[in-house]
C-alpha cells in the first residue's frame, strides 16, 4: 500500500486559488469576550502560517478596530468607517478622505 502525506496547506495552497481569509463580524462580536480574543488570534495565527492576507468585516466601534491588529496585512471593513454607500456617494467619499471636494467627479 502507498501512502501520501497531504497537508492542509498543500491543499489550501495549491487546490483552492486566494490569497486572502475574510473573518465574519460574528468573531468581531465576540472579542468582547477572552475566548473570542483568543479564537481571533488563532484564526490570523493561521492567515498568517500560510501567508493569506486578513479581512475583517463588520467592525463598528472603537473598541473592536482597537482590538484588532494592526498588521500589514489586515484589512478593516465596516461601519465604523461609513454605512453602505450608493456609487456615487462611494465615489464623493473617496474624493473626500483623498483630501477632495465632494461631488468634484460629477457634470
Amino acid at each position: 500500500m502507498i501512502s501520501a502525506r497531504i497537508t492542509l496547506r498543500s491543499v489550501i495552497c495549491t487546490c483552492i486559488p486566494f490569497n486572502a481569509i475574510k473573518i465574519d463580524r460574528s468573531f468581531v462580536l465576540a472579542l468582547a469576550h477572552e475566548k473570542g480574543q483568543r479564537m481571533f488570534g488563532g484564526l490570523c495565527a493561521l492567515a498568517a502560517s500560510l501567508e493569506l492576507a486578513v479581512v475583517v468585516e463588520g467592525v463598528e466601534t472603537p473598541e473592536q478596530l482597537a482590538i484588532v491588529p494592526q498588521w500589514d496585512d489586515i484589512t478593516v471593513q465596516g461601519w465604523i468607517f461609513s454605512a453602505a454607500l450608493a456609487p456615487d456617494d462611494f465615489a464623493d467619499f473617496v474624493s473626500v478622505r483623498r483630501g477632495g471636494v465632494a461631488g468634484g467627479g460629477k457634470g
